[in-house]
């Protein structure tokens, strides 16, 4: 998974979604191509989920919903 807070858009690869225990129906569509993930290709998304995200240490934490777009590859 690729969060980065300067970034437009937050990845999460498809080879994430078994460990997660997230089904295709629990994501929604997702319209749009995105580029920069794949150097010099464009990519079309599976789909799209938001998941709540903690950052922080464990004594000072806050969480955030972050809108992932899940992408059509395996990340390593």
């Amino acid at each position: 998974m690729l969060v980065d807070g300067g970034s437009s858009i937050d990845t999460l690869f498809r080879n994430s979604l078994p460990a997660l225990k997230l089904t295709p129906a629990q994501l929604k569509p997702y319209d749009a191509q995105f580029w920069g993930v794949l150097p010099g290709q464009s990519s079309v998304p599976l789909r799209q989920i938001t998941l709540p995200v903690q950052f922080g240490m464990p004594d000072h934490f806050h969480t955030e919903f972050v809108n992932f777009v899940v992408a059509d590859f395996d990340g390593t």
